[in-house]
């Protein structure tokens, strides 16, 4: 703290304050989020009356007894307050209930078409995947109240087996009930509320800090005053578009966040994977590992409640307003990644004079592949871009653990964090570049994670802590298979 500049000591307090105002918004939103726990699952009285036949029921309202759902008609969905969820699992079907700004609203997930023919798919010779999906959709989507038709087999056979349904709802309420939710005859709403301005304003001055802050780390000769100037104009444009256009101030500020947070981790965890070569004694070693996963960890957690705290309006929680530039967001920090690996080995003028030609191709390759991976495979909701095997290990996760941690960042965001460490160690900074962008896809991924307002605060909390435990583990596990005392000479090999 003593050789900072007087403007670096106020982007640093700003840094703090903005941070603690996130902690404030999202605990009220985890506040708000508690108070929604009542599930109701609901069917029509044609389709219960069907099963109440084949069963030997006496009508509708015996089936749904026997089942343990409530008899809804599908029209009570077209009322003020319904909101249905579309197709794409992104916001609600206009023509349904509508929106209701000034009063509450639930969340509705309506069992049509592909949805209803899950059963007895992915392998499964029951109604698993059809739990999966409902379970799913109220953990992760806050939806309170499950729509139900008659399941199909992906062969359009109708199912009619009361024992079925019975056994999908009776493993509902054993999950959900793990998440503090219970199943109902009415579902929860969700009330209006809007953050107050003085601490949303506050977060996004914080993340205008973080940017200014990152600008001077990565490059120096940014004067004191250019900063003092950039902090006074992003507090005045963060204030003027509070007022003037609060939609797009959340929107800009929560991108912002989505992008500066990954790349400040990528800035902070860098100057540490290259002190890992001076470390002597496998316990040091994996010390070190260890606080470079938390430093960079917690950068991006930080990020991603600084998200979680300026979407917590009611809008957002309801998936009327959403997160738009998810998958910009992902590519930019990777771009940064690639970029401060590559100064890191070569310098400007070295790369003016074109000796690191070959390096900016090898980290222009990883960051293609890094971005197709992003968007052609590992983002949105499409099945198709998930394999079946995939799938039921998802499915397994979700079973044995409270919250499904994201893949990408245990099987690789973290565990090329391990490789970097790795391979500056043994001499190779060359190699430890194209482990660099990868490693940059954990970072993304946990602020991505709180940037679906629609998911609970506490389960993208509880996601990205077990995403990091299990990349841990496995990150532990290769510095301890591959790791060397022999140390190249000054630590590391000459470019």
């Amino acid at each position: 703290m003593k050789n900072l500049t007087s403007e670096k000591k106020l982007l640093l307090a700003l840094i703090v304050l903005g941070f603690v105002c996130a902690l404030v918004l999202c605990g009220i939103r985890a506040g708000i989020e508690a108070k929604n726990n009542r599930v109701c699952i609901a069917m029509g009285e044609a389709d219960l009356l069907r099963i109440a036949q084949e069963n030997g029921l006496s009508d509708a309202a015996a089936a749904a007894d026997a089942i343990g759902v409530c008899m809804m008609e599908r029209d009570a969905l077209c009322s003020a307050g319904m909101l249905v969820e579309d197709g794409a699992q992104f916001s609600h079907l206009p023509e349904f209930g509508e929106y209701v700004p000034n009063s509450e609203n639930t969340r509705v997930f309506l069992m049509e078409g592909e949805y209803a023919a899950r059963y007895a798919s992915l392998g499964y010779s029951d109604a698993q995947p059809l739990e999966d999906m409902l379970y799913r959709a109220v953990t992760d989507r806050n939806i309170r109240l499950l729509y139900l038709r008659l399941f199909e087999t992906p062969e359009h056979t109708v199912v009619t087996d009361l024992e079925a349904y019975r056994g999908v709802v009776d493993g509902l309420a054993g999950r959900l009930a793990s998440h503090g939710l219970t199943l109902s005859q009415t579902p929860s709403a969700i009330g209006h509320y809007t953050p107050p301005a003085a601490l949303r304003y506050l977060v996004a001055v914080g993340v205008v800090a973080v940017a200014l802050w990152l600008l001077a780390a990565v490059f120096p000769r940014v004067g004191a005053r250019w900063l003092a100037w950039l902090m006074i104009v992003g507090a005045a444009f963060a204030s003027a578009a509070l007022k003037l256009v609060p939609a797009l101030f959340t929107w800009g500020f929560s991108f912002a966040a989505a992008v500066v947070a990954p790349c400040a981790a990528m800035r902070l965890v860098l100057p540490l994977t290259a002190a890992n070569s001076a470390c002597s004694g496998r316990m040091a070693v994996l010390l070190r590992f260890l606080k470079t996963l938390a430093v960079g960890f917690g950068a991006a957690l930080a990020g991603g409640l600084a998200v979680g705290a300026l979407q917590s309006g009611s809008e957002w929680l309801l998936a009327v307003e959403n997160f738009r530039g998810v998958k910009l967001s992902q590519m930019l920090p990777l771009m940064f990644a690639a970029f401060l690996a590559l100064r890191d080995v070569c310098t400007p003028k070295q790369l003016l004079q074109g000796r690191g030609a070959w390096l900016i191709a090898v980290l222009g390759v990883a960051a293609v592949l890094a971005g197709i991976w992003f968007f052609l495979l590992r983002t949105g909701n499409a099945a198709a871009a998930v394999s079946v095997a995939e799938q039921r290990f998802r499915a397994w996760l979700e079973n044995i653990l409270l919250v499904r941690p994201r893949t990408k960042e245990f099987c690789i965001g973290w565990p090329c964090l391990a490789l970097v460490m790795l391979s500056r160690r043994r001499g190779h900074k060359r190699l430890a570049l194209v482990f660099c962008v990868f490693m940059t896809v954990a970072f993304s991924s946990i602020v991505n994670t709180f940037c679906h307002s629609r998911a609970p605060l506490w389960v993208s909390l509880v996601r990205s802590v077990l995403g990091a435990l299990a990349g841990c583990g496995i990150g532990l596990a290769l510095q301890c298979l591959l790791y060397t005392e022999k140390l190249p000479e000054n630590g590391e090999k000459s470019q």
